[in-house]
């Protein structure tokens, strides 16, 4: 997706007719679901650090932003209150995960500057050409 939204920026780039993506992480809003908590260090080869690092190495090419995923404090109160933002909301969950959560952080606190990095990548899915997303039954976290 980070691809196709940077070539819809070029102006000088053919737009995409098309995009297929297999098995992608889902979502970047919010790395404090139960999934993340759960399994941050194992047992599969891809913790909440990993996670965090690939996150930055494809959206902004710097991992000195790691602690800021971590602690849900790479996106700004304007995300985490977002359309976009209800769809990952630990309320959707089934009761069985629920007691997994640890605190709730709210959604009135954030760093405006990673943010704004993340923005166009979180927020605007209408420059996305159509999708054909291909997923399975288990969380790699």
């Amino acid at each position: 997706m980070s691809v196709a939204l940077r070539l819809s920026e070029e102006l000088d780039s053919p737009q995409l007719a098309a995009q297929g993506l297999i098995y992608p992480v889902l979502q970047g809003i919010n790395l404090l679901l139960p999934s993340y908590i759960q399994n941050s260090n194992g047992p599969a080869f891809i913790t909440g650090d990993t996670m965090a690092e690939y996150f930055l190495s494809y959206m902004i090419g710097d991992w000195k932003y790691q602690s800021h995923f971590l602690t849900n404090n790479h996106t700004s109160p304007a995300i985490k209150q977002s359309e976009y933002a209800r769809f990952v909301s630990h309320e959707l969950l089934p009761d069985e995960f629920q007691a997994i959560l640890e605190d709730d952080y709210g959604d009135n606190y954030g760093d405006e500057d990673v943010s704004q990095k993340l923005e166009r990548f979180l927020l605007d899915s209408n420059k996305l050409p159509p999708t054909c997303l291909v997923t399975t039954n288990f969380d790699v976290l």
